[in-house]
């Protein structure tokens, strides 16, 4: 009679892609956080975000 075992050899390949891919991914993506990051930092030096603190009614 003949043994059938179960390969598991595919899973170090498809973990391996795995963190290629999310490193590749994340590498991608610093570039538009560090827009993202300048455009917020400009933003509130210029003070875009005051328009939060006026009130423009009366609560009464």
């Amino acid at each position: 009679m003949m043994h059938i075992g179960k390969d598991y050899s595919w899973l170090g390949l498809v973990t391996g892609e795995v963190i290629i891919g999310f490193l590749i991914g994340f590498c991608a993506a610093v570039p538009f956080w560090a827009v993202d990051m300048a455009g917020f930092l400009l933003d509130t030096l210029r003070g875009g975000d005051n328009g939060y603190d006026i009130q423009f009614y009366n609560r009464s």
